[in-house]
């Protein structure tokens, strides 16, 4: 590990959907930050370096990876899940309790994701054994009822192949006095941050830091296809999902008759998981299944209400990382004059484009 679990994360501005788009609605890492180091000012996200006590719990529901771990990287995390998959079972502890060597450690269990539980599953993973400190006493847990959260996610997850994931919990003490800790470091990091500081991109992402895939659907793209591979439910012809049953892949869908083809929503998508081709007749509305994120910026973005993201099964497209077309419609050559006074109309009452 790279530190301790009070290092805060880093926070990569260039990649808020905010920053994006001033109507973007996304308030997901805000609702899950236990500790007010992420507030919103003037449809902005900010980030209190100086308030963040590490959970990384933000890294968890973002969906365009704006956040990294000052402790263990995703990459580093994968690879880890890879070499300390011991048999069928795999432990995971929080960084603030003693562990074992063979156990993969994290600054707190709410970093994991369902994309994490995919990759365990597809090494043969059965039992996720979780080890943690105190989390009724500790400032990061304020959720209480987040491992019920977790284990409702993986039977609904796993229920589409026909799997099961068993997760236990055992709860250890503290090998810190994590309390006071926490209350000196603060005190320390207060008087050595004069102002929040924010994570610079390295040259690799800096080339065009809005058409990329996050890590998380990287993950299940990955995985996604080998854990339907060996399924019972490929073997016995199962559908793939029930209708009430999530199933975290998500596609855009959009509605002909209130779409007006300005194109807006493609042009904002940041994966690129909704494209527009052109072809003799107009033009085909294209959607990539493997790597939407659910960001929602696309529906958020459109003045006609004609698009929205749902979740969707697993389909031949999303198995074979293929374009699925979900639009065919002329180019609307009056596009400005058949439209621009419900443009006009619902700016009056929406946030000034950015993008």
């Amino acid at each position: 590990m790279k530190g301790n679990s009070l290092n805060p994360v880093s926070f990569i501005r260039s990649r808020c959907l905010r920053l994006r788009h001033a109507s973007s609605r996304c308030t997901k890492c805000l609702d899950v930050c236990p500790s007010d180091a992420l507030v919103l000012a003037e449809g902005q996200i900010g980030f209190l370096a100086h308030k963040c006590i590490g959970c990384e719990s933000c890294i968890a529901v973002c969906p365009q990876d704006c956040y990294l771990s000052n402790g263990i990287s995703d990459k580093e995390l994968e690879e880890e899940i890879r070499r300390k998959t011991s048999g069928k079972t795999l432990k995971i502890s929080c960084q603030r309790i003693e562990c074992q060597r063979e156990n993969v450690v994290v600054n707190c269990l709410q970093r994991i994701d369902v994309s994490h539980l995919a990759q365990a599953s597809r090494h043969g993973v059965e039992t996720l054994e979780l080890h943690t400190g105190k989390c009724s006493e500790c400032q990061a847990c304020r959720n209480a009822s987040w491992l019920d959260e977790k284990k409702i996610e993986a039977d609904e997850f796993f229920e589409l192949f026909g799997k099961k994931l068993t997760i236990s919990c055992e709860e250890h003490e503290w090998n810190v006095d994590y309390s006071k800790r926490h209350f000196l470091t603060n005190l320390l990091k207060r008087g050595e941050l004069e102002e929040p500081k924010e994570h610079e991109e390295s040259v690799e992402i800096t080339n065009d830091p809005w058409r990329r895939i996050p890590e998380k659907q990287q993950r299940l793209g990955r995985t996604v296809p080998l854990l339907y591979k060996r399924s019972k439910a490929r073997q016995e012809g199962a559908k793939s999902s029930k209708p009430h049953q999530r199933t975290f892949l998500y596609e855009p869908v959009i509605d002909k008759e209130l779409c007006s083809g300005c194109l807006l929503c493609a042009s904002v998508c940041p994966t690129s998981a909704l494209l527009v081709k052109k072809v003799e007749e107009g033009m085909v509305f294209v959607a990539f299944p493997q790597a939407c994120s659910n960001c929602g910026l696309c529906a958020d973005v459109c003045y006609q209400e004609a698009i929205k993201v749902k979740e969707t099964g697993i389909t031949p497209e999303y198995l074979k990382n293929a374009p699925k077309a979900i639009l065919s419609r002329g180019i609307n050559d009056r596009l400005f004059e058949d439209v621009w006074e419900d443009k006009l109309k619902s700016m009056i009452t929406c946030p000034t484009y950015r993008g």
